[in-house]
């Protein structure tokens, strides 16, 4: 059970990180795989129920603040409206893409996503993101094992390409 509560924290605080982390320990059994699933399940599915709460919460007044000022009026109904009907979409798709949920989920709140909509589009997201990353953690394992330089070399490249991105981004905002 104390397994099970730590493991749902940490997995509402930092998703990725805690994910790979319990995963790893359940795959060389220091953790059971109902423990481990379970409770990145709960953590990850908690915190963003909260999310979408702060921003239900806060409200359409939340438009109001400095960061939304240059959106004109029109512009933020047509977006309200569009969330209501489709926000499903960007709700699952940021679930894939760190960086991107909090805001995402937060404005769902904000602009009036339906709670159910929102729940039932976590709800699937989080069990495709959650086998998601039990296949890449098993990928990884498997190469670290059997092939460790071409897991090297896969990390390198990803590193490189990460910093190129991250540059070419950095130079486009100035």
């Amino acid at each position: 059970m104390v397994q099970f509560l730590i493991s749902a924290v940490l997995a509402a605080l930092t998703e990725e990180w805690s994910t790979v982390a319990v995963f790893g320990l359940a795959r060389v059994g220091k953790v059971a795989w109902p423990v481990a699933v379970g409770s990145v399940f709960l953590g990850t599915f908690t915190i963003n129920i909260a999310l979408w709460w702060a921003g239900r919460v806060a409200g359409i007044r939340a438009l109001r603040w400095k960061m939304f000022s240059r959106f004109p009026a029109d512009k933020l109904e047509k977006l309200r409206h569009h969330v209501q009907r489709e926000g499903w979409i960007a709700v699952a798709a940021s679930r894939f893409v760190p960086g991107t949920r909090i805001p995402v989920f937060v404005l769902s709140g904000v602009l009036g996503m339906g709670f159910r909509a929102y729940v039932l589009t976590q709800f699937v997201a989080n069990v495709v993101w959650i086998l998601a990353t039990l296949g890449l953690v098993h990928v990884v394992v498997g190469l670290a094992q059997d092939d460790p330089w071409l897991l090297a070399g896969i990390v390198a490249v990803l590193v490189l390409a990460g910093t190129i991105a991250w540059r070419l981004r950095r130079r486009k905002a100035t």
